[in-house]
């Protein structure tokens, strides 16, 4: 006779939906705003993300020193990524669903980072060799809601045991 593993309570599957969000919002700003714009030659574009933060702080917090708003700007995009990867934990660990339904959850967890991940700006001139485009070429897959769907996925998968 087989014994059937118990559900997580919600609480538990929100706790570790979050700390898997957390480590993904984590990975994402240091992917998409360090690393990403110098494996790819270009600059880091203001995305909507950026912009929408900036004018919510200039309407509250008058005028601000760039260190001020990027600091703004990466804590309300890790409060977000918490909050989407706890709303992840507990549809991936409390619904039943099939594979279908799983990849549906993981869909709207790719759009959701979206969401929050800034847009990098092309490179500033076209690859011309043959190593440059197969560079560009490999790194054009690596997006930030990409990055952020297989951090957390993976995190909530490890943590789940």
């Amino acid at each position: 006779m087989r014994t059937r593993k118990s559900r997580p309570t919600v609480l538990s599957s929100t706790a570790r939906g979050a700390i898997a969000g957390l480590i993904g919002g984590v990975v994402l700003a240091s992917a998409h705003r360090v690393l990403l714009p110098k494996l790819r030659g270009g600059r880091r574009s203001r995305g909507r993300w950026d912009s929408g933060v900036e004018k919510v702080s200039k309407r509250f917090l008058a005028d601000v020193s760039p260190r001020t708003r990027t600091t703004v700007l990466l804590a309300t995009q890790l409060v977000s990524a918490t909050m989407l990867g706890a709303a992840y934990g507990v549809a991936i660990e409390q619904l039943d669903s099939s594979r279908t339904g799983r990849n549906l959850i993981d869909a709207a967890l790719l759009f959701g980072a979206s969401l929050i991940a800034p847009e990098l700006a092309p490179a500033r001139r076209r690859p011309r060799g043959r190593k440059a485009k197969l560079r560009e070429h490999a790194l054009a897959r690596l997006t930030g809601p990409a990055v952020y769907g297989g951090t957390t996925s993976a995190t909530l998968k490890l943590l789940a045991g």
